[in-house]
C-alpha cells in the first residue's frame, strides 16, 4: 500500500512539473505577443541622419483582450556614459487592428558605438504626477529593436521626394567616379524618393533630417489634400524652422491653390495661376 501510494504521489508530482513546464513558455509567449510591434520607417522615406531628429513609424497590432486601451510607445537611446534617454508617445490601440504611429527621437552619432535602439511598448497607467502625458509606463507589452546600420552620416544631406519621379536630382548624390563627395558642390545629398502622404510625419521633428522636401506629384496618395491637420502643421512648422518646401506645379489642375482642399495652400506665393480658356 505504501509503495502504491508513493508511486501515485510521484506520478502526480511529475504531471504537475510537466504541466508547469508546458505553461511557462506559453505565458512567456503570450507576454511577448500581447502587442506586436515592428518598425516600418526609420525616417520619412526610410532615410534618417545620425545626430538629427527623425520620425520612426511603428506598426502596432494589439493582441490583448481589451477592445481599446492607452499604451506608451518608447524609443530608448543610450549615451556613451551608460545613461539612456527615453522618447515616449502615448497612443490609443484597438485590439486586432493594425495601426501605425510616429515616435520621434534624436539619433546617436556613429562615434557613440551604438548600433541599435530598443523600441518598447507599455501599458499606460494613469498618473497625476506626469503633467505632460497624464500616464506612466506600466506593464511591458512588447518590444523590438531598430538597427542603425543604414543611418546617413551627418556630412550628407537628405532631400525628400513626394511622388515617383526623381526630377533629375540624382546628380546631387553619389556618382560612380565620385562616391563620397561632390567635386562641384557642398555636400552629397541622398534622395528619399517615392514618398506619399503616409510618409509625412505628424510632428516637425520627423522632418528634422531633411533640408528640402520636393513635392512633385498630386495624384493618388500624393495629393496634398489628403494631409491630416497634424501633418500639415508639421510641414508648416518645419518650414518656419528653416526647412525648404519645393512644389512642382502640375501641368493640369490647380490642387496647390485650393484654399479649401489643400491645407498647405497658404504657404504658396500669392499668385494667380494662368488659365487657358476655350
Amino acid at each position: 500500500m505504501n509503495t502504491s501510494r508513493t508511486l501515485t504521489v510521484c506520478a502526480r508530482a511529475l504531471v504537475l512539473v510537466m504541466w508547469l513546464l508546458v505553461l511557462q513558455p506559453a505565458y512567456g509567449q503570450h507576454f511577448e505577443d500581447e502587442l506586436r510591434i515592428s518598425v516600418s520607417r526609420l525616417g520619412p522615406g526610410n532615410i534618417a541622419r545620425e545626430g538629427s531628429w527623425t520620425g520612426i513609424r511603428l506598426e502596432v497590432s494589439d493582441q490583448g483582450l481589451a477592445s481599446q486601451r492607452e499604451i506608451v510607445l518608447r524609443i530608448r537611446v543610450p549615451d556613451p556614459d551608460g545613461d539612456s534617454c527615453d522618447y515616449d508617445r502615448v497612443v490609443t490601440s484597438n485590439a486586432g487592428l493594425a495601426q501605425a504611429f510616429w515616435v520621434y527621437a534624436c539619433l546617436p552619432t556613429a562615434n557613440s558605438g551604438i548600433n541599435q535602439l530598443d523600441v518598447l511598448a507599455y501599458e499606460a497607467v494613469e498618473s497625476s504626477n506626469d503633467e505632460r502625458f497624464g500616464f506612466r509606463a506600466g506593464r511591458l507589452l512588447g518590444r523590438t529593436t531598430i538597427p542603425l546600420a543604414r543611418v546617413v552620416p551627418p556630412t550628407h544631406g537628405v532631400m525628400g521626394l513626394v511622388g515617383s519621379s526623381r526630377m533629375g536630382l540624382d546628380d546631387y548624390g553619389p556618382q560612380s567616379e565620385f562616391p563620397s563627395f561632390l567635386p562641384m558642390g557642398h555636400e552629397l545629398t541622398l534622395l528619399a524618393s517615392g514618398m506619399d502622404v503616409s510618409d509625412i510625419p505628424d510632428r516637425w521633428q520627423g522632418l528634422g533630417s531633411m533640408e528640402t522636401l520636393c513635392w512633385a506629384s498630386t495624384s493618388g496618395r500624393t495629393d496634398p489634400g489628403l494631409l491630416s491637420p497634424d501633418k500639415a502643421r508639421a510641414i508648416r512648422e518645419w518650414v518656419e524652422r528653416g526647412g525648404h518646401l519645393v512644389v512642382v506645379l502640375p501641368s493640369i489642375g490647380q490642387e496647390w491653390f485650393s484654399q479649401t482642399g489643400n491645407p498647405l495652400a497658404s504657404l504658396l506665393p500669392k499668385i494667380k495661376p494662368a488659365q487657358t480658356l476655350e
